[in-house]
Parts: structure tokens; sequence; C-alpha cells
């Protein structure tokens, strides 16, 4: 699908969800061998709020600018995903459309790499990919 670009917030079902897989919001950094997203999560979990350095990594995404959202929500951009299968998420976007909901404004993704560069949680590797997928 064509539509489906680095930066687009999808709502997808989440097999690594502990303790249950479920859908969630996450961000689409890269597609293709292998697909790398961030989770997007309504709320700071405890662990993150205790660890100044993954504090600093999560990304307030305002519903007044994403009114999917019903509230505001962060993007952890401490931790890269690389669960998906490209074919996965091509197919959960083919059998519902709506799953894919935008894109990040490009201040947002701005941030989004800011944040990476600063992380020391994510992977020379994957920063480097990402980085040149969101560009």
């Amino acid at each position: 699908m064509e539509d489906i670009l680095p930066g687009s917030i999808l709502y997808l079902h989440c097999p690594f969800t502990i303790p249950n897989p479920k859908n969630k919001y996450v961000l689409l950094l890269k597609l293709n061998r292998p697909s790398l997203i961030f989770v997007i999560n309504s709320d700071i979990n405890r662990f993150i709020q205790s660890r100044p350095e993954l504090y600093a990594l999560q990304m307030r995404l305002p519903a007044s600018a994403y009114t999917f959202f019903d509230h505001d929500s962060f993007v952890n951009c401490s931790e890269v995903k690389d669960n998906f299968l490209d074919s996965e998420i091509v197919e959960q976007l083919t059998q519902d459309p709506r799953r894919n909901k935008g894109i990040l404004g490009n201040r947002d993704i701005g941030e989004v790499k800011r944040m990476i560069n600063l992380a020391r949680t994510i992977s020379q590797r994957h920063k480097l990919a990402i980085i040149s997928s969101l560009s």
C-alpha cells in the first residue's frame, strides 16, 4: 500500500503486548525488512517515570492535534519494536484501512528524530535506518 508512510500513526493488533495481545496505536518508523515502530501509550508507566533517561524520551501527542485520540497520548521513543513482519502490517491495513489514522506532523517528526538521536537505548543501526526513513 503506497499510503503507508514512515511517520504514520496506525492502530494495529499487537501480539507482543503483555500480558495479552491487543490493539495499540503505534508510530511507523520504517516499513520494509524489518518494520520498525514505536508504541504509543495512553499513560507513562511507573517504571519509565522513575527513570529520567527514559522519561525524557516520552513524546506527548495532544488529542487537540491528533483528534483520533480520546486524550493526550505518549510515543515511547526509548524502545524500538521490530516484532512485525511487513506483510502483517500491510494485511491489517488492507483488511481495515481505518487502522491508518494519519501522519505525524512535521514538527513532531523532528522531535522524534531528536529523541532518537539522544536515546542510548536504541542501537546505532536502528537510529540510522529510522532517521533515513523519516527524512
